[in-house]
């Protein structure tokens, strides 16, 4: 495709999303609220997903986390960039898939696809789209004054990063039974576990007693 061509299909999805529902109509924040809740255990080292761009280094399940803590609470969210995301895992994280877009190759132009995403969508997941820290200080603004927050591995400006280790733990009857995530911040760490596919209706994040 062309770039105008890619440029278009992002504007086209937020075309049926607006013409379904409404984009921003049908969340549940208003101008004085201070963010999309994050999952429960995480709480301590980012209280809220608020506009701009968080990181997310060394677990997809936790990017997904978030994303679905948000979708839950009424977000519409965008993925660019992501060919691989396991929709099924999007889905168990909470992702409500019928207000979900995605947009697999960027474009040559990815920073205009992603300026488009910005004026519809609440929540944006991004694979690496390459861009210049120019590029990415004009794009944070213009997230921010959208009320729109990215979440990404490939960041160099980032103020907010979180990054994970993942560790598969525990076993019973042969069989995994949880996968322990390390999570950091400037600030701090703290341990969360999820338990695999089939153990709970859904993937969710529990804290780990230190």
């Amino acid at each position: 495709m062309e770039q105008e061509q890619r440029l278009a299909v992002a504007r086209q999805a937020l075309a049926r999303a607006e013409a379904t529902a409404g984009l921003h109509a049908t969340t549940t924040q208003s101008a004085g609220d201070p963010g999309w809740h994050v999952p429960e255990p995480l709480a301590p080292l980012l209280t809220a997903l608020t506009p701009g761009v968080v990181t997310v280094t060394g677990a997809t399940s936790l990017a997904l986390a978030l994303a679905g803590a948000a979708s839950a609470e009424g977000a519409w969210v965008a993925a660019l960039g992501m060919p691989h995301l396991g929709w099924g895992a999007a889905a168990e994280y909470g992702l409500d898939l019928a207000r979900t877009a995605t947009i697999a190759d960027p474009g040559p132009v990815p920073a205009e696809t992603l300026a488009a995403l910005a004026d519809g969508f609440d929540i944006i997941l991004a694979g690496n789209l390459g861009l210049t820290v120019r590029e990415e200080r004009r794009l944070e603004a213009r997230l921010r004054s959208r009320s729109a927050t990215l979440i990404t591995e490939h960041w160099q400006t980032a103020s907010r990063p979180l990054s994970a280790t993942c560790e598969p733990v525990g076993c019973s009857d042969g069989h995994l039974t949880h996968i322990r995530l390390v999570i950091a911040t400037p600030g701090g760490k703290l341990e969360c576990r999820i338990a695999p596919e089939g153990l709970r209706p859904s993937r969710q994040l529990q804290a780990v007693p230190s």
